[in-house]
């Protein structure tokens, strides 16, 4: 058993912190997989090469972003619109019935996405 005799916060800080960045973006990537593999092909089929993810240090917490991105692949106008369509996909409208992907993506995988988070 070794003995710390000596706190270092600042290097502790970044390793945990790197940990949590690494683990997250894991967890992220497979959360985007998951959604790609769910979400249903439309007219034009660019749904799922639009779900993107993003990490983000948000004060003291590590925050995972996962969506249909309006912004990448082709210009930020031509995908806005779509984007804002496949919303209404996710959670439905009078006459459009719910067919959520990103959703079920995360939370149907939450054991799995635990356990990237944590590196297990």
């Amino acid at each position: 058993m070794s003995i710390i005799n000596e706190w270092r916060e600042s290097e502790l800080i970044n390793e945990i912190s790197g940990r949590l960045l690494s683990g997250m973006d894991d967890a992220c990537q497979f959360a985007v997989q998951q959604a790609r593999e769910r979400a249903p092909i439309g007219a034009t089929g660019n749904v799922r090469r639009l779900i993107d993810y993003e990490v983000k240090g948000v004060g003291n917490d590590v925050v995972g972003y996962l969506g249909v991105n309006k912004g990448k692949h082709g210009g930020a106008r031509s995908n806005q619109g779509e984007a804002f369509y496949w919303y209404f996909h996710e959670v439905g409208t009078s006459k459009l019935p719910a067919r959520p992907f990103l959703r079920p993506a995360v939370f149907e995988n939450a054991a799995e996405i635990l356990r990237r988070l944590t590196g297990g």
